[in-house]
């Protein structure tokens, strides 16, 4: 397939946390859409890391855009050039005091590839243990902490509580690629 073609680029808002472009392009036919629009954020990270009775760690939190409680995979945002393993230990030791002893990423999906050029990573993680308490951004005032296995996290979809779509792409990006003698 050829790609589309950009002939221009409007920079509608440029701050630390989100980058919005509406661009003119043209398609291989040589229709022009005037605007698509675009939206640059940082790159995400989801670690799944087990603790030794194969438990993992997830967050309860408000999502203030959908006004929902949400259950999730620890995780967040990564710093510019920051590294996918490194930004999980980081997330995790912030969202629940805990560490691991080994990591490994496993995966990546695009959230949006329509809109948006972001990756959304996930790391597999084993050796999990509290090591402190935790050390929240203002925007996580009140998180809390619940360890459960993979297998109980189906349940938790259906009901709507596991319910952001990224946190079940990671799912199933860890099932596809769990340590031996986890699960």
């Amino acid at each position: 397939m050829k790609p589309w073609r950009r002939l221009e680029r409007r920079t509608l808002v440029d701050d630390a946390w989100v980058k919005f472009h509406a661009d003119r392009v043209e398609l291989p036919d040589g229709h022009v859409i005037d605007p698509f629009w675009i939206l640059e954020e940082h790159d995400w990270v989801h670690i799944v890391a087990f603790d030794e009775l194969g438990r993992v760690p997830l967050v309860r939190q408000y999502r203030y855009a959908c006004d929902v409680v949400s259950l999730e995979f620890p995780g967040g945002l990564l710093d510019p050039g920051e590294d996918p393993i490194a930004a999980a230990q980081r997330e995790l030791l912030e969202e629940t005091g805990c560490e691991v002893a080994e990591c490994r990423l496993v995966g990546f999906v695009y959230p949006n590839p329509a809109r948006q050029k972001n990756r959304q990573y996930c790391v597999i993680a084993t050796g999990l243990r509290r090591v402190t308490g935790q050390s929240l951004d203002r925007s996580e005032a009140a998180i809390q902490v619940e360890f459960m296995r993979l297998s109980d996290i189906p349940a938790r979809i259906a009901s709507g509580e596991f319910c952001q779509g990224l946190h079940i792409a990671s799912l199933q990006i860890a099932l596809q690629n769990l340590p031996p003698g986890v699960g």
